[in-house]
């Protein structure tokens, strides 16, 4: 794989009989012998395309920030793929999690030097992804414990979630962000949503119980023109707390 960039990675998951085409970043510096920190994203192209979290990644790693890290992100194929992976109630969204943390993990330790921490591990994605992420940490505690939410969709699934992870005895590093314009988003499959309410929501959950945790509303609506600007600062947060 060639550092510094961007390369493709194929990865099969049993557990739901698809390819996935994951999208990896390895520091320009890479050293097989050294352990990195582990980002993963779902929703992982548009965090290239978008979040440019590659440059994010190395500049930040230059400047001594953060630890040296190896990202991978996990594409979608289109919305309603993304509804079935993703969605609190999406048909595949079990074996989506599941597979990260049975499938997925276990193959990257295979491919790359990987930290074995929990806490070297950052789960991270925006709208969906970051419902999903939230939810896959919840139900595997004991492998993930960062996970960095840009806007995610919050409904009773995910709030009954927040009760699970606060009843955890795992400790728990969150950085979650919504925008101030999120009262009325059009989604995929469940109309027009109000996103900012349920976010306070689960952020009255989440900030009394977690080791933890960064909330921040930030001016904007539900786009990457304002996640984008926020992925800096948050990669920093979550890796330093």
């Amino acid at each position: 794989m060639n550092h510094g960039l961007i390369n493709e990675l194929s990865f099969h998951s049993e557990l739901l009989d698809e390819t996935f085409p994951l999208l990896v970043y390895l520091p320009e510096e890479y050293i097989p012998m050294q352990s990195y920190h582990l980002v993963l994203a779902s929703d992982g192209k548009d965090y290239v395309q978008y979040g440019r979290i590659g440059t994010v990644l190395q500049q930040q790693m230059d400047e001594g920030k953060i630890e040296d890290a190896i990202y991978v992100g996990i594409p979608y194929v289109d919305k309603y793929h993304r509804r079935e992976l993703y969605h609190p109630e999406g048909s595949r969204q079990s074996a989506y999690i599941d597979m990260i943390a049975l499938e997925l993990l276990p193959f990257l330790h295979e491919q790359f030097s990987l930290t074995e921490e929990r806490d070297e591990r950052i789960l991270m994605g925006d709208s969906l992804a970051g419902t999903v992420s939230l939810m896959t940490a919840a139900r595997y505690p004991h492998l993930f414990s960062k996970v960095i939410m840009h806007s995610p969709l919050v409904n009773d699934t995910v709030l009954q979630t927040a009760e699970q992870l606060i009843a955890s005895d795992e400790p728990f590093s969150l950085y979650h962000v919504i925008g101030d314009q999120e009262t009325a988003v059009r989604t995929t499959s469940d109309g027009i949503r109000d996103f900012l309410q349920p976010n306070r929501a689960l952020r009255d959950a989440l900030q009394q119980h977690t080791h933890f945790y960064f909330y921040d509303e930030f001016e904007g609506n539900h786009t990457w023109k304002y996640w984008q600007r926020d992925v800096p600062r948050a990669i920093e947060t979550i890796f330093n707390n």
